[in-house]
């Protein structure tokens, strides 16, 4: 009678951790669905996808294989763009303290900036 007693305990241990864990499986589940919608939304304002690839793009996202699948492709395409100049390939010219001779839109942006500031010919305003 004692033995099954114990299996009796053990058998109820092991239900209510079953049950803990699919519970919190569940709890991830439904935080992850709420967050694809949200994500899904990013990419299409950020042109990564088209607004009609919306629903297969959600469900994309909730299954792990397709997921990494997915992030594949984006990275694949990333890799394909000119994302600019690198740093190191930018050089300078032969004079010291010259003007680089390619001019970057973030040394546009900058320079803008700079300038914008500079009204009164002081780069430290008044």
């Amino acid at each position: 009678m004692n033995d099954i007693s114990k299996a009796l305990t053990d058998l109820q241990k092991y239900g209510q951790e079953l049950i803990r864990r699919f519970s919190q499986r569940t709890k991830t589940a439904e935080v992850a669905k709420a967050r694809v919608e949200a994500v899904v939304d990013n990419l299409v304002a950020n042109n990564i996808i088209s607004p009609e690839s919306k629903a297969a793009t959600a469900s994309s996202l909730l299954d792990h294989s397709k997921c990494l699948l997915f992030i594949d492709k984006l990275a694949h395409n990333l890799a394909n763009k000119d994302l600019g100049v690198p740093f190191s390939q930018t050089r300078k010219s032969s004079v010291a303290g010259g003007e680089p001779t390619i001019h970057r839109e973030s040394d546009r942006v900058f320079d803008e900036i700079l300038f914008r500031r500079r009204g009164n010919g002081s780069i430290f305003g008044k």
